[in-house]
């Protein structure tokens, strides 16, 4: 399953010590959830209410985390702290903007995992 360009299920299969429908549901939130969590982080962006950024961001880290997407999980973390912190945050939505685009490249990887399964 290491042949993706964006997640590495090594994580995950570990936690799932082979458990098939475990894998199936952490995939399937991460799908469910990550349209409408991006639809949640653009409009708190585009409103300025950093409290939703960072709670967002936190939520979405997790996802990301499990899935082995390293770049994602560490841009949440910094897009967490500077939410709370409120700094440098010119720079946010560039930040959130890469991100987003990699969980999307995410979602269609975790789709063909998932048609596999």
């Amino acid at each position: 399953m290491s042949t993706y360009k964006v997640i590495n299920l090594d994580y995950l299969n570990d936690i799932a010590d082979g458990d098939k429908d475990f894998i199936r549901e952490i995939l399937g939130i991460f799908v469910d959830q990550m349209p409408g969590e991006e639809i949640r982080l653009r409009e708190a962006i585009a409103t300025e209410d950093w409290q939703m950024v960072r709670n967002v961001a936190h939520k979405v880290k997790s996802s990301t985390g499990n899935l082995g997407i390293k770049k994602a999980y560490n841009n949440f973390a910094e897009i967490e702290e500077r939410a709370q912190k409120k700094l440098n945050l010119e720079t946010l939505p560039a930040l959130i903007e890469e991100t987003l685009e990699l969980c999307n490249l995410a979602m269609v990887e975790v789709d063909e995992v998932l048609k596999n399964l």
